[in-house]
């Protein structure tokens, strides 16, 4: 008994010993970087400056993995499915590790949201911005109500698509607000865009990155921003929360994760560089706020506390709203 305990401590020892020499060299050859984000899409953009300014940081090669389709499930099963080895990242947001399991939840993930991935870091959130098309009579979120009971069904509101966390937001407001709204669901942000542009659908509650030229030139108005303070892209724009939204959870957030059992010597190391990369006020403002983000950089074992709580709130929400997602 005791020699198989002794055995057991040596493994251990000798696995911690093993990913604390691999972590002082790391990354010693390049990096692929998971995303579910077509080419060209404003998130692949995102994923692309990052990679690109890891690799200046680490002087190694980040490479982008594009694994886009079926609500992020193909790009989060194939980051579970890789080696641990710390060489293999995968960018992931509320909608992959968050939302999915909750419609998911009667059926067989390829994954486990819980047990298949290490946290790496929470890294921005995405601001966003409940626009509205100039021929909708409503400067604010009271009007726009106010306009919606008054002519039950006549305006609709665009999302990305049916699910996904946007749309749970405007159907969270429909729901506590007792108003009635029809969903358009689009394929993208693009045809989002364009149908807002348009006036094919009235309003939406869409990332500041797809609207923001529309908004600045006239094309669209803007009466609501995601997160706790103003944003520094529409100042005199309020908040959720101002807006009278109070209580509507809006957070969009994205992170890092690697396959699970990556050596926590070596995502100790990439987080590092994260905080490297962060501390940069240029990254910061050129190369994440111009893009609508946020940075919320989180540490590995806060973010996984958070996966976990929110885990929580988006099975609630979802149960609550009565979606489901085919």
């Amino acid at each position: 008994m005791n020699r198989n305990w002794m055995n057991a401590v040596c493994m251990m020892l000798a696995v911690a010993l093993s990913g604390a020499a691999a972590a002082q060299t790391y990354p010693s050859k390049s990096v692929r970087l998971i995303t579910p984000y077509p080419p060209g899409s404003a998130m692949d953009t995102v994923a692309r400056v990052l990679a690109q300014e890891m690799s200046k940081d680490w002087g190694q090669p980040v490479l982008t993995d594009s694994r886009p389709g079926a609500s992020s499930i193909i790009a989060a099963d194939a980051c579970a499915k890789s080696p641990a080895d710390g060489y293999t990242i995968c960018l992931v947001s509320r909608a992959t590790l968050s939302f999915v399991p909750a419609f998911y939840k009667s059926k067989k993930l390829p994954f486990d949201p819980a047990k298949d991935f290490e946290p790496i870091a929470n890294l921005f959130d995405l601001v966003s911005v409940f626009t509205v098309h100039p021929s909708v009579q409503a400067g604010t979120v009271t009007d726009l109500i106010a306009l919606a009971r008054a002519k039950p069904g006549s305006l609709n509101f665009g999302s990305v698509g049916d699910g996904t966390p946007p749309h749970l937001v405007v159907e969270w407001i429909k729901k506590n607000r007792n108003v009635n709204m029809v969903h358009v669901p689009y394929k993208g942000a693009a045809p989002l865009a364009q149908a807002m542009m348009t006036g094919e659908i009235q309003l939406s509650y869409v990332s500041a990155g797809t609207v923001l030229g529309a908004i600045r030139a006239g094309k669209l108005k803007a009466i609501a921003v995601s997160g706790e303070k103003r944003s520094p892209l529409f100042p005199g724009v309020p908040t959720l929360g101002e807006a009278g939204l109070a209580g509507v959870d809006g957070r969009i957030w994205f992170g890092l994760v690697a396959p699970a059992g990556t050596p926590g010597a070596i995502v100790g190391a990439i987080y590092s560089g994260l905080t490297r990369l962060f501390a940069n006020e240029t990254f910061r403002e050129q190369r994440i706020v111009s893009q609508g983000l946020e940075p919320a950089l989180v540490p590995p074992a806060e973010f996984g506390r958070f996966l976990a709580a929110d885990r929580e709130v988006a099975a609630e929400m979802v149960k609550a709203l009565g979606i489901r997602v085919e």
